[in-house]
């Protein structure tokens, strides 16, 4: 069955009416019972609907979920350069830090120094966190009686 061209006229201009209209609720909800009254008239005449190629809809492919990195975040590198920056200008906590953690000096001096290309892995991040309060606590131990 096909539909004649008035009132393929008349689908159209109310759809449109239907999409662009600032009416209140009750006039959008009038406007689609006509569109659904229409289209049951035309499938209960023989009309049928095809979909033309090209027009389906496609489901968006999932997202990539990036592998997490390896390195510590940039507020973590800088909390712990500014950590470092507070320490006794006589005993570098930098050089502490390679001592306790088994870490070599220059790695660590390499990884926490400002515009450095190098990056401290998350494992070695944990280990110099394990070592902080141990150094603070040497270092108070070292002004109080001179020991280190």
């Amino acid at each position: 069955m096909t539909i004649s061209k008035s009132e393929f006229l008349g689908l159209v201009r109310a759809e449109s009416a239907a999409r662009k209209s600032t009416a209140v609720l009750v006039e959008k909800e009038n406007l689609r019972n006509e569109i659904e009254s229409e289209l049951e008239k035309f499938l209960a005449n023989g009309g049928q609907i095809t979909t033309l190629k090209g027009t389906e809809i496609k489901p968006l492919p999932p997202r990539s979920i990036a592998e997490e990195s390896h390195f510590i975040t940039r507020s973590q590198f800088n909390s712990l350069f500014e950590w470092c920056k507070k320490g006794n200008p006589r005993r570098s906590r930098r050089s502490a830090i390679a001592e306790r953690t088994g870490l070599s000096k220059s790695r660590v001096f390499a990884c926490l120094t400002p515009n450095s290309t190098n990056q401290l892995t998350k494992r070695e991040y944990a280990q110099i966190r394990a070592v902080l309060k141990d150094i603070e606590d040497a270092e108070m131990e070292w002004e109080v009686g001179g020991v280190a």
